[in-house]
């Protein structure tokens, strides 16, 4: 009996601590079954936030537009020298970007297309691997409305982070 209350102890416990992680379609280490909010599907959640995050397709954006969100990403990531080095790397790729009320940029995340071979089959995927946010919570709705709004586009995701994500089984390190 005290065995299964430590076992759902734990378990509430798992599930405080990593409750953003939890409503993701990816591997737990608990891995519990997936329904509802915990789909296998990207989900409306409180975490998707359409008013205050675009989507943009970067090939569509405007010559403003581009410059406004390489400044921001400048500021975070000075590692892109030019305006062209960021937008040349994300020549084929979809961008979320997080304006308060006053339309400043909060945050942005990136997402390109790629390719890989898993079992000998091709698999399309989006790779996102840039993401930046002024708060965790801006970071958290970045992330899952970015997600929500792609799934349409492309609903495979690989996230590259630099950050650990609690509890979460990851591909690769």
């Amino acid at each position: 009996m005290i065995l299964y209350a430590l076992c759902i102890i734990s378990l509430i416990w798992l599930w405080i601590k990593s409750r953003f992680w939890n409503r993701q379609p990816i591997s737990h280490i608990y891995n519990l079954p997936k329904s509802g909010i915990l789909s296998l599907e990207a989900t409306l959640n409180k975490y998707v936030d359409i008013p205050h995050i675009r989507f943009y397709q970067v090939n569509e954006l405007t010559e403003l537009q581009k410059k406004e969100i390489y400044e921001y990403v400048k500021e975070k990531q000075p590692s892109f020298h030019k305006q062209s080095h960021l937008f040349g790397y994300l020549k084929k790729a979809y961008l979320s970007v997080h304006r308060d009320s006053d339309r400043i940029i909060n945050g942005c995340i990136t997402s390109r297309h790629v390719s890989f071979t898993l079992n000998q089959v091709t698999i399309n995927a989006c790779c996102t691997d840039f993401i930046v946010a002024d708060t965790s919570f801006i970071l958290k709705k970045l992330i899952q409305t970015h997600e929500y709004t792609k799934h349409t586009h492309c609903p495979i995701s690989l996230v590259s982070s630099s950050f650990k994500i609690p509890f979460v089984v990851h591909l690769t390190v």
